[in-house]
């Protein structure tokens, strides 16, 4: 009987010894997979951030070309404007340049 339970003991030792090894393979693999999970995470934070920094110049590109659009637009009613009524001289108003003074440029066009 005592060798009949020393035997089981081993045997019950054995399969504790097999089931560490295999929970300490699952150990390193869930690690692993941690670790892969982490860059990922961090490499989607950077995409994303690298997105909002692409959104944000594209708005801005956005601004600055309606912005011109609209001044040009401005400037064409104005010049229109002036030759319906029969002037000689015109004075198209730029958009106003910021310059060391603030002054707005003025540019004149003369017609022949």
């Amino acid at each position: 009987m005592y060798e009949d339970i020393q035997s089981k003991l081993h045997d019950q030792e054995h399969f504790y010894q097999e089931i560490n090894n295999k929970l300490q393979v699952q150990e390193m693999f869930h690690k692993s997979v941690m670790e892969r999970m982490d860059s990922q995470d961090i490499a989607t934070q950077k995409i994303a951030d690298q997105l909002n920094s692409l959104r944000q110049t594209l708005v801005d590109k956005l601004e600055t070309a309606i912005s011109s659009i609209d001044s040009k637009y401005k400037q064409t009613l104005h010049y229109l404007s002036g030759s319906m009524i029969g002037l000689k001289e015109r004075i198209i108003q730029k958009a106003p340049v910021e310059n060391e003074n603030n002054e707005v440029k003025k540019v004149e066009v003369t017609q022949e």
